[in-house]
Order: structure tokens, then sequence, then C-alpha cells
């Protein structure tokens, strides 16, 4: 079963349509509301960074100016959504798991080991015995 959903790319450079997935959508919906705390729908403009950030994209300062030009000052969902669908299609899968795996290597060594395991689950809070770990690791 192929969910996909249809969201429409309509910058001046590019006139084809790209396709996402359901999470794909979900997921660029989830970096907005981050910064959409008061719930109208609309962040500004200068919050673009941080909503790409939390996709994992970085933008240089040139780049950011050429995509709100022609904003004013705010972007809604679906001026967000159109911006971020041709880079979420543009992903490699693969780049994003050895993205990933770097992240919790932190020494380099091509293998996560338990210690790097028990630093990756204290930071985002989860408390695991070493029991647990190891569970993982089998």
């Amino acid at each position: 079963k192929n969910n996909r959903l249809m969201s429409r790319s309509r910058g001046k450079s590019r006139k084809q349509d790209v396709l996402l997935t359901q999470d794909q959508t979900q997921e660029i919906t989830e970096a907005f509301n981050l910064l959409d705390t008061d719930n109208t729908g609309i962040i500004k403009a200068s919050e673009l960074k941080v909503a790409m950030r939390a996709l994992g994209f970085d933008a240089r300062k040139e780049e950011l100016k050429k995509m709100i030009a022609d904003k004013e000052e705010m972007i809604d969902l679906e001026e967000f959504k159109e911006m971020m669908s041709s880079r979420m299609s543009e992903r490699d899968p693969k780049e994003e798991i050895l993205k990933a795996f770097n992240l919790i290597d932190s020494d380099s060594t091509g293998k996560i080991t338990i210690k790097d395991l028990k630093r990756v689950t204290t930071e985002i809070g989860e408390n695991l015995s070493d029991e647990e770990l190891r569970e993982m690791m089998a």
C-alpha cells in the first residue's frame, strides 16, 4: 500500500509536482507547528531557518533570503510545505541513516557501543539499564 500525497511545488524555477509520503507531509507539519506556538497557522519568515533545522536541513543566509524574498515576513503552512517539498523528496535515506549512525558513534570507531547507547538514551531522557541496552544490541 503506497500512501502518497500530492504536494505541489510552485517555485519559479521548478514547475513540476513533488510527491511526498504521508509521513514526510506529517514531518513538515510537525516542524512548522513547533514554531507556530500560538496556533495561528503562520510563522515569521525569520523563523524559517529554525523550522528547516527541525527537518534536518541547513540553509545559508543567501538561500534563506531567496526563499523569503516574496513573503511578507510571514509564512503559512501551505507555503512552508511548498518550500520543503522538493527538499524532502531529494533526501537520501542512506545518507540520513549514516548521519544518525555517526551521531551515535561518538568516538568514530564505526561501531555503536553500549556506552554510546547509554549516552544517547540519557540525552533524550530515557534511563535504561545496562541489561536493557544489551538487549537492544542483541
